[in-house]
């Protein structure tokens, strides 16, 4: 009975909390947080993108996962074109190995936009 197995984890919740804070400075202990998550967060944060990827380093206790546009994935004209345009992301995967993840994974076959590819990355410390 499907009924009965919502409501045998209907308590799973009470553990999350949210919590607001700046991506440059987050209200996280040094390796507090098991899984840091982004998705399409870090196109909007290039010109602070040194200080989030190094707090996104500081936070993971040991895994991160980004769902972003790496550069490495947006090298054609109209790729950097639009990325430049729009002032979006333009970091590497070098860049997650810069901020303490030693395997860093990219998975790129997904549908995508001809002007700027997103791929997930999957990183671990």
């Amino acid at each position: 009975d499907w009924s009965s197995d919502v409501c045998s984890s209907d308590l799973a919740h009470r553990s999350i909390r949210f919590q607001q804070g700046s991506a440059k400075n987050l209200p996280f202990p040094n390796d507090g947080i098991d899984l840091v998550y982004t998705s399409l967060a870090l196109e909007q944060m290039e010109s602070i993108r040194g200080a989030v990827l190094a707090e996104i380093g500081r936070v993971a206790g040991s895994h991160a996962s980004f769902f972003e546009a790496f550069r490495e994935f947006n090298g054609t004209s109209i790729q950097r074109a639009y990325v430049f345009a729009e002032r979006y992301f333009r970091g590497s995967m070098q860049d997650l190995r810069d901020v303490g993840f030693r395997d860093v994974r990219a998975f790129a076959d997904l549908p995508q936009k001809i002007w700027m590819n997103n791929v997930h990355v999957l990183a671990s410390k």
